[in-house]
């Protein structure tokens, strides 16, 4: 074996090595976003979930309470009310 066989030998070995850590890196790839995805799901439930039990103690209990100064006696005012109930749990659970 000369010098140019051995080069062309460890070349292929080479690109062999590099296609192989590069379908392995496309593969944690899409694993990583497959995982990010599944995340996003279950915080996407968690908000939702929140949300709802909060909608529920704001259409029940809080009949009297204002937001900046206006008072609450509709639809929109209960949403924004169980919005802000919704985020205040949401920031002491990720705290």
């Amino acid at each position: 074996m000369d010098d140019k066989e051995i080069k062309k030998i460890e070349q292929r070995g080479y690109s062999r090595g590099y296609q192989a850590g590069r379908r392995k890196t496309a593969t944690d790839i899409d694993e990583v976003k497959q995982l990010m995805e599944r995340i996003d799901s279950l915080t996407d439930r968690r908000r939702e979930r929140i949300y709802l039990a909060s909608l529920e103690v704001a259409l029940k209990h809080c009949n009297s309470w204002a937001i900046g100064g206006k008072r609450i006696d509709n639809a929109e005012g209960y949403s924004k009310l169980a919005k802000i109930f919704t985020d205040n749990a949401i920031s002491m659970l990720d705290n």
